[in-house]
C-alpha cells in the first residue's frame, strides 16, 4: 500500500523545482527579471536531490531470493516509459510549432531521445529536465547489476560512495575522469544512496549503526559538493521524509498534496520547456513580467499533466510494456 505522506512530499518538492525553474533558471536563460532572494539558486538542487532520495528508498525490491536483472530493469522501465514517451513527444511538438529560443530540437534529436541514451552520447535533450530520468535509469542499472551478482549490500554502498567521492575529486583536475564520474552516478549519487540506506535500516537492524555512519559520510559529501544552504535544505527534507515514513507528519495528509504527488513524475517531465514557452508568451503579450505569470504557468502545467495522466490510464500503455517485460524475461531464461 502506498504511503500517501510520501506522495505528498513528492508533490511539495515538485512545486519547489517548478518555482526554481520559473524564477532563477528562467531569469538566467532569458535575462528577464523575475523573483530574486537569498540562495534561490539552491532550490533546484534541493528539490532534485529530494526526488533521488525518494527514488532510492524504493529502488531495491524487498524480495531478492529470485532476483532477475532483466525482470527488475524491464519493470522499472515499464513504469517510467509511457509517461516519458507522451511528455517528450508533446514537448517536441510544442517547441516545433511555437519555438523556444536556445532550446530547440531537431527531429533526429527527438528520435534519439526516445531511446533514453541521448544524454550519454552527446545528443541534446528535447527538454533539459529529462537528464533526471537518464540518471535514475543509471542508478537502476548499477543496483540491478550489483544485485544480480549478489554483491553484499553494505559493501556495495560503501564502495560506490567511496568511488563517487574519489572520482568527484579527480574529475575536477582531470577532464578524462569526468565521464567515469558521470557513469557512476555523478553528483547526485549520495542522495540516492541515502534513500537506499534509509530503506535498508528498516529491513536490516543489525547493520543500523553501519548504515547511519554511511548516511553521515554521504551528508558530508553533499556539504562539500553543494555548500551550507543546500546541505541544510536537504537535512530539513530528510527530517520530514523520515517523519513521513512513520506517517507522523499530519500536514502531508492533505488531499491536494497527495494528488499533486501522484502526478509529480509527469509534471516533472512536462514543466520546464513548456513552462518557459508560457512565461515568454505572457511576457511578450503583456509587455513585461509579473509574478502572477508564475502561478498561471504552474496551474496550466499541472492541468496538462493531469490530462496526460488520464490519457495514459485510458490507453493502457502499461499493458504494452508488460508484454515486452514478459518477452525479455522469457528469453533471458
Amino acid at each position: 500500500m502506498k504511503n500517501l505522506q510520501i506522495e505528498s512530499l513528492r508533490g511539495i518538492m515538485m512545486l519547489v523545482i517548478m518555482f526554481y525553474n520559473y524564477t532563477y533558471r528562467f531569469s538566467g536563460l532569458y535575462s528577464i527579471k523575475t523573483i530574486d532572494f537569498f540562495s534561490l539558486e539552491k532550490l533546484g538542487t534541493i528539490g532534485v536531490g529530494a526526488f533521488f532520495v525518494i527514488s532510492g528508498y524504493f529502488i531495491i525490491p524487498k524480495d531478492l531470493s529470485h532476483f532477475n536483472f532483466i525482470s527488475f530493469f524491464t519493470k522499472k522501465i515499464a513504469r517510467l516509459y509511457p509517461a516519458y514517451f507522451v511528455c517528450v513527444t508533446l514537448t517536441f511538438i510544442s517547441i516545433s510549432l511555437f519555438g523556444l529560443p536556445e532550446r530547440g530540437s531537431r527531429l533526429i534529436d527527438y528520435i534519439i531521445n526516445l531511446t533514453l541514451l541521448n544524454g550519454y552520447i552527446g545528443v541534446r535533450y528535447v527538454d533539459g529536465a529529462h537528464w533526471y530520468l537518464a540518471n535514475l535509469i543509471l542508478f537502476y542499472v548499477i543496483i540491478g547489476v550489483a544485485m544480480q551478482l549478489k554483491i553484499k549490500k553494505d559493501y556495495l554502498f560503501f564502495v560506490w560512495l567511496a568511488l563517487s567521492i574519489i572520482l568527484a575529486f579527480f574529475s575536477v583536475r582531470y577532464f578524462s575522469i569526468s565521464y567515469a564520474y558521470i557513469i557512476t552516478g555523478g553528483k547526485f549519487t549520495p542522495y540516492c544512496i541515502i534513500g537506499i540506506v534509509l530503506s535498508e535500516i528498516q529491513n536490516d537492524r543489525a547493520n543500523r549503526i553501519k548504515y547511519m555512519f554511511l548516511i553521515i559520510i554521504a551528508s558530508v559529501y553533499i556539504f562539500f559538493q553543494h555548500g551550507v544552504v543546500t546541505s541544510v535544505g536537504s537535512l530539513i527534507f530528510l527530517s520530514i521524509f523520515i517523519l513521513a515514513l512513520k506517517k507522523e507528519f499530519a500536514v502531508l495528509k492533505l488531499r491536494p498534496l497527495v494528488w499533486l504527488g501522484t502526478i509529480s513524475y509527469i509534471v516533472y517531465l512536462l514543466h520546464q520547456n513548456i513552462g518557459y514557452q508560457l512565461l515568454l508568451f505572457m511576457t511578450k503579450i503583456f509587455h513585461g513580467f509579473h509574478v502572477s505569470y508564475i502561478i498561471y504557468t504552474m496551474v496550466i502545467v499541472l492541468l496538462l499533466s493531469y490530462l496526460v495522466s488520464l490519457f495514459i490510464q485510458q490507453t493502457k500503455q502499461y499493458n504494452i510494456m508488460r508484454v515486452l517485460k514478459k518477452f525479455f524475461v522469457t528469453h533471458s531464461n
